[in-house]
């Protein structure tokens, strides 16, 4: 599959989004779909939904992609990009718009929060955009409409958590699955010339430590997932030193 017919295979994230979107402020349904929402932690208790939160922390995506360097190189290769590329949109949409988050609009009471949500400004979710970007990556590199289905569930369910521990609105949600389908098809862009080479994949790893080693220290927000944050970072130390042991072993090899 060329890279426009890759692309196209993916436009239905961007449209989910705005349909979403529309449909949301045509009926003025944002409080309550966000209230509809939020309840479920009743039903399933806090936990899990801290856990699943954790996968849009944008230090968590990239340990989770570049740990799978060998199953999916090329996600790899995009990911930083990506990255920087929804970084880029999101933190300015976040200022201009400077949207409430539900904490400073609707009273405590009404609402269930879970961990300690940012007081920074709501729209667009970035731990939306950041999931979407990555699950748009796997779709454009993985043509196979089962694995899109699942991974296209999976980042849906990540955004929703958003929504479930009183971080976000719906809106918010639309609008970085928006954010980070473009991100995505930007960054595949611009690295569709790109080889992985060894230098590359080198890099990559060390980037990869350097991830690992940030989100030892890094305050998510929600401590329920500490566990969690811990195994990615252990998978993330141990699968770099793989990495440079088998690289270092390479070099002594073709000398």
């Amino acid at each position: 599959m060329n890279n426009l017919n890759a692309i196209k295979s993916t436009l239905f994230i961007p449209a989910l989004g705005l349909i979403s979107l529309v449909l949301v402020f045509s009926t003025d349904s944002n409080l309550a779909v966000f209230l509809f929402i939020n309840n479920i932690s009743q039903y399933t208790g806090e936990t899990i939904w801290a856990y699943i939160t954790l996968f849009g922390d944008p230090f968590v995506i990239l340990c989770l992609a570049l740990i799978l360097i060998n199953q999916f190189p090329r996600v790899a290769l995009t990911i930083i990009p990506a990255v920087i590329i929804g970084s880029l949109l999101v933190f300015p949409l976040k200022n201009s718009i400077n949207a409430l988050r539900p904490e400073f609009v609707i009273l405590a009471l009404e609402f269930h929060t879970i961990g300690n949500p940012p007081s920074s400004p709501a729209f667009p979710s970035g731990h939306t955009a950041g999931i979407f970007a990555l699950a748009t990556l796997f779709i454009l590199n993985i043509n196979k409409l089962s694995f899109t289905l699942l991974i296209s569930f999976l980042a849906f369910i990540v955004g929703s958590a958003r929504i479930v521990v009183g971080a976000h609105w719906p809106i918010d949600i639309c609008g970085g699955i928006i954010v980070g389908w473009f991100s995505a098809v930007i960054a595949f862009y611009i690295t569709k010339n790109w080889d992985m080479t060894p230098a590359h994949r080198y890099v990559l790893i060390s980037i990869l430590l350097v991830a690992s080693i940030a989100l030892i220290f890094r305050n998510t927000g929600y401590p329920q997932a500490q566990l969690m944050q811990w195994i990615v970072v252990l998978l993330g130390i141990l699968v770099t030193i793989k990495h440079i042991i088998a690289y270092q072993y390479s070099i002594i090899k073709s000398d």
